[in-house]
């Protein structure tokens, strides 16, 4: 009851009136940044602004992941992930994504016998801000598979290329997916797969 009191209160809540300020808070292991308003010494923030931060991307079955930002190393008990640089290539009408994999174990591993499709089409998604999720095209798939699937990384090792994704400039990326298929056996973590944000840092 207290719970949905708080809630009904954010709901009615209005910034008029008050002086509004920004405030960082972690949520779900990430840190956002909400605008909030002090109302007799204590910090509100609006129900709408966490129904976007907690609400599920690409509905109600969200795949568990590693969360992080652009130029952040990420774990999962068996790789580490990073993305680099997102560029806009007018000439090919593409979103460049340039991607780091390396093996954080202590064994030799082959990317697609630890948890990597064979495809990159069944894993790989970049999500626009219109919500659009866009998968790797043929030719783009052909690449990732040359540039990680199909590659074996000693303990340490790691490969960096671009992935690329047909869309259109105005349409920016937010969002980097990639699904992972954990085996047994495999130290993975309770989120195998990686999910970055492209707006930060």
């Amino acid at each position: 009851m207290k719970n949905r009191s708080l809630l009904l209160l954010l709901t009615t809540l209005t910034v008029a009136g008050f002086a509004a300020t920004q405030v960082t808070v972690n949520l779900g292991g990430k840190n956002v940044t909400l605008d909030s308003v002090q109302v007799g010494g204590k910090t509100y923030v609006s129900l709408e602004q966490l129904k976007a931060q907690l609400g599920p991307q690409g509905g109600a079955n969200q795949v568990s992941a590693s969360e992080g930002i652009r130029g952040q190393w990420l774990f999962n008990g068996v790789w580490r992930l990073k993305v680099g640089e997102v560029q806009w290539d007018a000439a090919e009408s593409q979103w460049v994504v340039q991607l780091s994999i390396g093996n954080g174990t202590s064994q030799t591993r082959d990317m697609i016998n630890s948890g990597f499709a064979s495809n990159g089409t069944d894993g790989v998604f970049l999500v626009t801000q219109s919500g659009e999720s866009k998968s790797l095209g043929v030719n783009a798939a052909n690449a990732f598979q040359d540039d990680f699937s199909m590659k074996s990384l000693p303990p340490g090792g790691q490969s960096t290329a671009t992935i690329r994704f047909l869309g259109t400039e105005s349409d920016r990326p937010v969002k980097l997916l990639v699904e992972m298929h954990p085996l047994k056996g495999l130290p993975f973590s309770r989120q195998p797969s990686f999910r970055v944000d492209l707006t930060r840092p």
